[in-house]
This record gives C-alpha cells, sequence and structure tokens, in this order.
C-alpha cells in the first residue's frame, strides 16, 4: 500500500486534476460500490452504460472512469466465469484499453506506467466490489 500511496503522489502532482492519494481510495471505493449497486439493480448492462456515460466527459472524470471500469470488469469477470453469463465483450481488454488510453495519455503516462499503475489499483478495486458483494442490502 505504500508503494501504491507514492505513485499515487507522483500521479497527483503531474495531474492537471490533482487529488490526494487518500481521494483517490475514496474514488475507488466510491467506484466499485456505484458498480455493484447498479449491478444489483440493472445487471451487466447497466455497467456498460455507467462506463459509457463516464468516458463522455474525461476532463471531469478521467481515473473515475477506469476505477468504474475495472470495477465492472471485475464483475463481469467474476459473474461471467461460467455461473450466471459469459463475460461481457465491452469489459475485455481490447476494448478496455481502447477507452482508457487517452486518460493515460492526457497525463503524460507512457505504456509502462499505464501498465503498473492498473496493476497496483486493480487488486484494491476488485477487494472493494467483492466486499461490496457480499454486504447485505
Amino acid at each position: 500500500m505504500k508503494k501504491l500511496y507514492l505513485i499515487l503522489t507522483v500521479l497527483c502532482v503531474n495531474h492537471a486534476h490533482a487529488v490526494t492519494p487518500d481521494e483517490v481510495v475514496n474514488n475507488m471505493q466510491k467506484a466499485a460500490a456505484t458498480t455493484v449497486a447498479k449491478y444489483k439493480n440493472g445487471g451487466i448492462a447497466s455497467l456498460v452504460q455507467i462506463s459509457e456515460d463516464c468516458y463522455k466527459d474525461l476532463n471531469k472524470f478521467r481515473f473515475y472512469c477506469i476505477y468504474l471500469d475495472l470495477a465492472a470488469r471485475h464483475v463481469s469477470d467474476r459473474d461471467g466465469a461460467g455461473v450466471r453469463f459469459t463475460p461481457e465483450k465491452y469489459f475485455v481488454d481490447e476494448e478496455f484499453l481502447s477507452r482508457t488510453s487517452e486518460i493515460f495519455i492526457r497525463s503524460n503516462m507512457n505504456m509502462d506506467q499505464s501498465n503498473e499503475y492498473l496493476a497496483m489499483v486493480t487488486p484494491i478495486i476488485n477487494k472493494f466490489v467483492d466486499t461490496a458483494l457480499a454486504a447485505k442490502k
């Protein structure tokens, strides 16, 4: 977690919409909670919709869209593992990368930095999603 905070601090300094590492973690939690609530009420199609809506205003949401997308990918992978449905095509790697690349480019992050960032935040978001899915209404 310490390494994540260090990278988040560096990103926040370079990011036009500066936020603190704590705000980033709060945004991840919010994205996970929003994703799970939408999924429970509207299914996987509602996750595609909230992702599409978020990416319409990258200047406002930027990394929050990635957090929503990662959370939705986790739900799709988790529940799409032969249990309820096949994973949604919208959330496959190629589609995900085409949506998120603009955010990383605008944040002056190269491919290695982007991949390192995703490798660090994905397990955190997945845990937030798992916790939200396990919670009672």
